[in-house]
């Protein structure tokens, strides 16, 4: 086996055999109370190696729990997607099937969709990731926030493959990291707390000779317990006292 195919290969045998995410992990020191009201989550992956149509194979997940899914043919072609309360990720690799000129190609999806509201009415600073987005050609998708009450889009920033869009600026240049990869935005978002909003997380890849690997995430935002959690939570902690109470007796 080639280097490459080598690398490749170890990169996918860690996220398949042992589940291993390549999400980072993020903190944020000002993050703004929310509490969640529903979760949404949706990958669907597929790989299609040429002239084999007899071992194309794809699939697709929607769960209100996260999701981490991945499929792969001969090793070499595969798909793998996470889709998480504040991350998404989606990774492919078309590598060479066999030594002559037949190829595979895969393709993945990952998307979340969390609807909140506010504890507080204010102004939160989230802080978006993009790794990896301007190191890539064949990536594409989005991140929005929505007033569900006003419907309305706060903001929305969205590229295709290496055009920027959406319904703000991006930042200049200078804001990518070069030792990560990473597009860092800061979205400054107003709050009221009667009303409801939707996070939207939404990436896309393709690839046939080569890896594309895209990863999105949102910090800045903190899920507290709801009250009929804590109630729950509480009567437990409750019966648990009286059981053992009552094995004392």
């Amino acid at each position: 086996m080639e280097p490459c195919l080598q690398a490749r290969h170890r990169m996918k045998t860690a996220l398949l055999a042992l589940g291993c995410t390549l999400l980072p992990t993020l903190g944020f020191a000002d993050a703004f109370a929310i509490q969640i009201l529903s979760t949404q989550y949706r990958t669907e992956l597929s790989v299609n190696p040429y002239l084999l149509a007899d071992l194309v194979g794809s699939q697709s997940i929607s769960s209100t729990t996260p999701i981490q899914d991945a499929i792969d043919i001969h090793g070499n072609t595969w798909a793998f997607a996470h889709a998480d309360l504040f991350a998404i990720e989606a990774l492919t690799d078309g590598a060479w099937l066999t030594p002559d000129t037949q190829l595979g190609q895969a393709t993945a999806v990952a998307e979340s969709m969390v609807q909140f509201a506010p504890l507080t009415d204010g102004v939160a600073t989230l802080r978006l990731d993009f790794t990896n987005l301007d190191a890539l050609s064949f990536t594409e998708g989005f991140i929005e926030l929505l007033d569900v009450t006003a419907e309305a889009v706060l903001w929305r920033y969205a590229w295709e493959r290496l055009l920027h869009f959406g319904n703000v600026p991006w930042p200049p240049p200078g804001a990518i990291d070069s030792a990560s990869g990473t597009t860092v935005v800061l979205a400054e978002s107003l709050f009221d707390m009667t009303h409801q909003y939707a996070l939207t997380m939404h990436t896309g890849t393709e690839a046939s000779t080569d890896s594309e690997h895209i990863v999105l995430q949102v910090s800045g935002l903190e899920p507290v317990p709801e009250p009929a959690t804590l109630l729950l939570v509480t009567s437990g902690l409750v019966g648990a006292g009286i059981r053992r109470w009552r094995q004392r007796r």
